[in-house]
């Protein structure tokens, strides 16, 4: 060693550092730490930039500029957040993210400081204490509306209902315009609520606030107003003149609050005029019957509110036009079946050879004879001075004369001992029955039609319809009293000529004389002729009327008739369909300058509107169908869009009553991204649907539409599905879980969904495309059935950064707010309308420019009421063979469900015992047990019971649980059965 040199001792003993230094190095070797890192240098990453936060309610939305090392070294981003700044706080994902975003979720309200640093594969973090300080605040509730008695605009009564709605409210609050707030309560859709009094006026316009907070955080006020009128119009009127049966009258009626009243003018029960918007004084004449009657004019205000005055006038017939008809009739109680009071009300009417009586009688066989008394339209009469012990009937007898002619009838009513019920024994008798032909004749056609019409049907529901039937085949509904048979027949319809009378061919029949009936009206005939490609009626649609009759041994009465319309007729196709595709708006069209596909066409014309006074006559719906095909396509794909229905209102070409439109259009703005950037074709199906559900032919457009901008840069929506969510509780309010099903992937070209049968509590992850590949991804179906409106809208989209939702119903209800676009898919919670039957949603997304996507959908059919056990067939006995014995149990018509169908029944056993009583205590009472429990098919209705004991006593009850999962918790049970022996016990000749 050279003088003055140190050695490496001597340099650590004057150089601590570096001693320490020293070490370390050499605890490393001994150790072999530098051999475990295989000699890999350390790696220094760079934190990623320009950090920021967003909050959404209580999200956090962190985005930030990459590093300049991703993707490699740095692999991904891992997320911080502190409530202190300058410490590091809490990993917040569980795997690197990949992207330059993240979402935090459900963050309690405070302030926080946000960290992101870059990680490689090994799990180094750049280090970096990089901060955002984020205030997350609670939002008060938003979205408040209030509607006063389902925005009427008068209301008599103090007492209203309120129609409320809030987002993300806890309590909410009302006030009147006295601003006297009530006391904090839930939240809830719906409130019963009084009004303030009327100060002054007799009509104030009220005013009703609503406001709600969460967590204390209260929102604004919103308010409705109704206006309270509880004071009636002021009638009054003076007859000017009566000249045969034509009175003149001068009315006065005014009210306070309303100015145009609407006013009828009785004749007796018999209205006889309606006079629209009296405001003062107004003169009218009107036609009454012959005779003294009281006069009643009577006025409703919008409050319905209801003003009267009545007088006592005397219209009599001339002698040189009063025919020589006899006719009188008496109705107890308007003709009421039965009563449960003995005073009661008699409708008269009479007239001898076409002339008011002189005086008339009234008698029974309990009160004795009443009269002579002037001829009136109506009096008071008491059945019986004493009460009956029993339910019984009572008959009461009209009489009236004229000089030396009179005419005589008789009513009958029944009388009900409250309690007792209404038995067939009694005394009393039909007396009025006995003496006089039939009377109370009543005929009415019911018909059927669809409930809806158009695409959105996937349920058709057949609802009686008294005016118009789509089929042929309806139902009468008759009555009559004191008839022992009737006929009916039907008028011929043009082009039907009978050999012989109808009504002489029609057979008298006693079933006829009260109940529904099924009868076939005569059906549209047509004679096609190929060769000429022609079709001709012979017996064409239209109105079709039947008669009644009825008799007695006293005689006959009738005919009278109803009649109906029948429409078995689909429109014809709409003509002159034509397409124009656009990147401009027309003249005179409304809307962005977006692309766009112009539809024009003639308007469907329906056979119906040849029918003076049918009142539904004419187009009501049109459906356009869209599908497409991609330019380039070689497998020449079609996709398929879902239909939309118009009124033809929306499409301007809505009929009035004289007369017809001549055009119809519609502009597309929603034609599909991958469309517009790739080129190719857009077609369209029109049909047109008339009021009972027809719908006519489809006529068919398809357009050309060029390649636009790069495909890669539009947003747009792979699939929606619906899937059903949360904890219900059917019946015994405990509540399960809903499971998702799985479902069974199927191309999008092929347009049918297979549902499985397996379930699970996920939604099975879907395998998409690549970008390049040109092939249909793979579209989950969603549920097919759900009991809840909670369900989850799970949503697959390209180049997409927010999407919004809607419900789509009779009425489309407004959009969502946008909401986050996070993955692929990205799943939303939703609420679908309270209205069982089939449930559509709506999608759209946007991406980061603003651009929207096309509409894209799917459905879902809600069901939350149990099956109905509206018919019970049951059946259980005990049957011994020669090989075995068993119980057989049956059922028949037992459950319905018209929504989602029945899927399963649960069949349980019961077996009897006693238990208690002996020792002088009385009597055993009986136990029933369930010993025994089978779930069967919905097609399967019959069940073999194989184990039993003989002399056990059992009964049956059956459940049934429809597609959507509610079951009828109460079901329907047998009678007993015994077996005499036991199963295997058996002995053949």
């Amino acid at each position: 060693m050279a003088e003055g040199e140190k050695s490496f001792i001597d340099k650590l003993k004057e150089d601590r550092g570096a001693a320490l230094m020293a070490l370390v190095a050499l605890l490393l070797i001994i150790f072999g730490v530098f051999a475990v890192l295989g000699g890999a240098a350390v790696v220094t990453l760079n934190p990623p930039t320009n950090l920021r936060a967003t909050v959404m309610n209580n999200d956090i939305k962190l985005t930030w500029d990459h590093s300049i090392d991703y993707p490699d070294p740095c692999m991904g981003y891992n997320a911080y957040l502190s409530t202190i700044a300058g410490q590091l706080g809490v990993l917040q994902n569980g795997e690197p993210v990949a992207d330059n975003k993240y979402t935090i979720r459900d963050v309690s309200p405070g302030t926080y400081y946000a960290t992101v640093r870059c990680t490689d594969v090994n799990g180094n973090e750049d280090g970096n204490l990089n901060q955002v300080e984020v205030k997350v605040e609670i939002l008060p509730p938003s979205g408040l509306s209030i509607i006063i008695n389902n925005g009427e605009e008068y209301t008599n009564k103090r007492d209203v209902t309120l129609a409320l709605s809030a987002t993300n409210a806890e309590e909410c609050t009302n006030a009147n315009e006295d601003m006297a707030w009530s006391a904090w309560g839930p939240y809830t859709v719906e409130k019963a609520w009084t009004l303030t009094e009327n100060a002054g006026g007799v009509c104030e316009e009220k005013t009703v606030y609503y406001k709600c907070r969460n967590s204390g955080v209260e929102s604004s006020a919103v308010s409705d107003t109704i206006i309270l009128d509880t004071t009636k119009p002021s009638v009054s009127f003076n007859v000017l003149s009566i000249e045969n049966n034509l009175v003149a009258l001068q009315i006065f009626a005014q009210d306070d609050c309303d100015k145009n009243l609407d006013c009828h003018v009785f004749a007796g029960d018999q209205q006889v005029a309606s006079i629209q918007n009296v405001a003062g004084e107004v003169t009218r004449t009107v036609r009454v019957p012959y005779g003294k009657f009281y006069l009643t004019v009577s006025c409703i205000d919008d409050a319905l509110n209801t003003g009267t005055a009545t007088l006592e006038i005397d219209a009599k017939a001339p002698k040189n036009i009063t025919n020589d008809t006899t006719t009188i009739s008496i109705k107890i109680n308007d003709d009421a079946p039965t009563t449960t009071s003995l005073n009661v009300k008699l409708t008269l009417f009479a007239r001898i050879k076409g002339e008011v009586p002189d005086a008339c009688y009234y008698s029974s066989n309990e009160m004795g004879l009443v009269g002579p008394e002037p001829y009136t339209t109506s009096r008071s009469w008491t059945l019986d001075n004493t009460a009956p012990e029993h339910s019984r009937t009572y008959t009461v007898c009209y009489r009236c004369e004229k000089g030396n002619e009179d005419a005589r009838a008789c009513d009958s009513i029944r009388y009900v001992v409250e309690g007792e019920g209404d038995g067939d024994g009694g005394g009393g008798g039909g007396g009025g029955d006995e003496n006089v032909p039939p009377r109370n004749l009543k005929i009415e056609i019911i018909g059927k039609r669809p409930f809806c019409i158009g695409s959105n049907c996937f349920i058709q529901i057949l609802v009686p319809d008294r005016e118009v039937t789509k089929w042929n085949e309806v139902d009468l509904d008759l009555s009559s009293s004191g008839a022992t048979e009737c006929k009916v027949w039907e008028e011929p319809p043009p082009g039907i000529i009978y050999i012989g009378d109808p009504e002489e061919m029609a057979p008298w029949s006693a079933d006829l004389r009260n109940g529904i009936v099924a009868f076939s009206l005569s059906p549209k005939v047509e004679l096609e002729m190929p060769d000429f490609q022609l079709k001709i009626v012979i017996v064409p649609d239209g109105l079709r009327t039947v008669h009644y009759k009825c008799r007695n041994d006293k005689g006959s009465t009738g005919p009278i008739n109803d009649s109906i319309w029948y429409d078995a007729t689909k429109p014809d196709p709409v003509s002159s369909l034509a397409g124009e595709y656009r990147t401009q708006l027309g003249e005179g069209d409304i809307g962005l300058p977006i692309i766009n596909i112009k539809l024009t066409w003639a308007p469907a014309v329906d056979n119906s509107w040849e029918w003076a006074g049918y009142a539904n006559k004419g187009v009501k719906l049109y459906t356009i169908e869209r599908y497409y095909t991609l330019a380039g396509d070689f497998a020449k794909r079609v996709y398929t869009l879902d239909p939309e229905d118009y009124t033809p209102a929306q499409l301007g070409c809505a009929e009035g009553e004289n007369w017809m439109a001549l055009e119809c259009t519609h502009t597309d703005f929603d034609l599909p991204p991958a469309l517009t950037t790739q080129g190719g074709k857009m077609c369209y199906d029109i049909s047109a649907w008339d009021y009972v559900g027809w719908q006519s032919d489809k006529e068919t457009v398809c357009v050309d539409v060029p390649a636009s901008e790069p495909i890669d840069e539009n947003p747009y929506i792979e699939y929606v599905a619906i899937y059903t969510r949360g904890v219900i509780g059917i019946g015994d309010g405990g509540g399960e879980e809903i499971l998702t099903s799985e479902q069974t992937i199927q191309p999008i070209d092929q347009q049918q969904t297979i549902f499985g049968t397996t379930t699970q509590t996920q939604v099975p992850l879907v395998l998409l495309a690549e970008l390049g590949d040109r092939s249909p991804p793979p579209i989950p179906s969603g549920d097919m059935y759900t009991r809840t409106t909670a369900v989850w809208v799970d949503v697959m989209a390209e180049n997409a950064e927010k999407c919004r939702l809607r419900n789509n119903g009779a009425q489309k209800t407004e959009w969502s707010s946008w909401m986050n676009y996070d993955g692929n898919p990205t799943r939303f919670t939703w609420t679908l309308l309270d209205i069982e039957g089939s449930r559509t949603v709506q999608v759209q997304c946007k991406n980061a420019n603003g651009v929207e996507s096309s509409i894209a959908s799917d459905s879902i059919i809600l069901d939350y009421t149990p099956p109905k056990h509206p018919l019970v067939t049951l059946l259980a006995q005990y049957i011994e063979t020669c090989e075995r014995n068993w119980i057989y149990f049956t059922w028949g018509g037992v459950f319905s469900d018209e929504i989602s169908g029945i899927k399963s029944y649960t069949l349980k056993e019961y077996t009897k015992t006693l238990s208690g009583g002996g020792g002088g205590k009385g009597q055993p009472a009986p136990v029933w047990t369930e010993t025994g429990s089978w779930t069967l098919p919905a097609d399967q209705t019959s069940f073999y019971d194989y184990v039993f004991v003989k002399d056990a006593t059992y009964k049956y009850n059956i459940i049934a649980c429809d597609n959507a999962g509610n079951c009828n918790d109460v079901g329907v049970s047998t009678d007993e059965v015994t077996p005499t022996k036991n199963p295997y016990n058996v002995q053949c000749e």
